[in-house]
């Protein structure tokens, strides 16, 4: 597995702003390219006799050492950023003391070209913060050399001159390679934000015409409400208040499902887990949803395997994917067709199946079904209107749990959907 798919796959969910996520991939990228300079460097200091700059190269190597283990372990990429900065110090300062003012110049590009990095990865005050500590830097070394507080003239000037080729070489490849990540990453990202951009704007355009459709055929219901009790026809009276019920609901359907869609990433941060009897509430859902299916002529039942089907969750959210998986599941069968939905224990999870006899997914569908802003939408088979965000809610709510979820589908074969949650969150 690759670096990108390896790091990419743990921060994916938490960062779906592209350009926070290309802030991640770079500060991956210096990190290994830095360790790379530094592991690059120690022969180097053996080779030419160097053990004052072996001990500071070391050094740095530890704390870029500590700033990949960060990124990998707690995807704490700002800090990540600052470990390599002092590294970046060190190494400068350390290596400089001890060597000729031109090599110090060379040494001094590292901090300098951090500076930029910093500067775009994180925010301005850790910026300031780490110029200030590079102009203090660069004013204790001024003072050292002045007042010759390390005997810098004792180094050998021939093994000086000939450590400064080398690093002159590694310094050239370093900066040419930083700058060609640099670029490229923020170029993606640009054009990935773009790409983003431009599907809101397509879902939005969709959503308005759809919410624009509702409220017309509500205003048309009430007009055909009023001209029934005119004629006291009571029967045209109540068909016409469905048709104002239906256009109601699916206003709603497309409200909630826009501010869901807004919501989920803050809800990850305002989890309440707590221990839920799974089946009673997958029980209470059914109840809540019977009479929509009823309306259609569509039978549901739910089967318990196991009794212990408790499980620690945020229940409002868990309450959300399964309402959104059972309507969905009526939304898209058409009357007289089934729902079924079996629930059991294993493997330290709560494995809980929704089966239909629908209208399916296609498979050119399956692939987009989770992708927010997707064209994975299409009305239901009684005109239901989506917006397709709700497999995104979903989704993202099965991954604030840690659980999975997995669609066996073939067009007009009917679809599953396997949801599986740990027992312990």
């Amino acid at each position: 597995m690759g670096t990108n798919s390896f790091f990419l796959g743990k921060i994916n969910r938490p960062h779906e702003d592209p350009i926070e996520r290309a802030k991640i991939i770079l500060c991956f990228k210096f990190t290994y390219m830095y360790l790379f300079i530094n592991i690059l460097s120690l022969p180097v200091c053996l080779f030419f006799f160097r053990p004052d700059i072996l001990v500071v190269m070391l050094l740095s190597l530890v704390l870029s050492g500590s700033a990949l283990a960060i990124m990998v372990f707690r995807n704490g990429y700002k800090t990540a950023v600052m470990f390599l900065a002092i590294a970046s110090l060190i190494s400068s300062i350390g290596s400089s003391v001890f060597s000729s003012f031109s090599l110090s110049i060379i040494l001094f590009l590292w901090p300098v070209l951090l500076t930029v990095f910093i500067n775009y990865v994180a925010d301005n005050k850790a910026t300031l913060v780490y110029i200030t500590l590079f102009a203090i830097s660069v004013t204790a070394l001024s003072i050292i050399r002045a007042l010759e507080i390390f005997p810098v003239n004792s180094v050998d000037e021939r093994h000086i001159t000939y450590t400064t080729g080398p690093v002159m070489i590694i310094a050239s490849v370093f900066l040419y390679s930083f700058l060609s990540i640099y670029n490229k990453t923020k170029n993606q990202a640009l054009t990935s934000q773009i790409s983003s951009d431009e599907k809101k704007e397509n879902v939005l355009h969709i959503v308005a015409h759809d919410l624009r459709n509702s409220l017309g055929a509500g205003i048309g219901s009430i007009t055909l409400v009023n001209m029934a009790l005119e004629k006291n026809d009571i029967y045209d009276a109540k068909q016409s208040l469905q048709l104002l019920k239906n256009s109601y609901d699916d206003t709603v359907s497309i409200v909630n499902d826009m501010l869901d869609a807004g919501a989920v990433k803050n809800d990850s941060e305002t989890m309440c887990i707590t221990s839920t009897d799974i089946a009673l509430l997958l029980q209470n859902i059914v109840d809540q949803y019977k009479p929509m299916a009823t309306n259609k002529n569509i039978s549901i039942s739910i089967h318990f395997e196991d009794d212990d089907l408790c499980a620690e969750v945020d229940e409002g959210k868990i309450k959300r994917v399964f309402g959104n998986l059972i309507t969905n599941a009526i939304k898209f069968t058409h009357s007289g067709g089934f729902l079924v939905i079996y629930v059991r224990s294993e493997n330290k999870k709560i494995i809980v199946s929704i089966k239909d006899n629908g209208i399916g997914i296609p498979d050119e569908l399956k692939q987009i079904l989770f992708t927010k802003y997707s064209k994975a939408r299409r009305k239901g088979t009684g005109g239901e209107r989506t917006t397709g965000l709700g497999m995104y809610i979903i989704k993202n709510l099965l991954d604030m749990h840690r659980a999975s979820i997995h669609v066996i589908s073939k067009e007009n074969s009917g679809t599953e959907f396997l949801i599986e949650i740990p027992k312990i969150s």
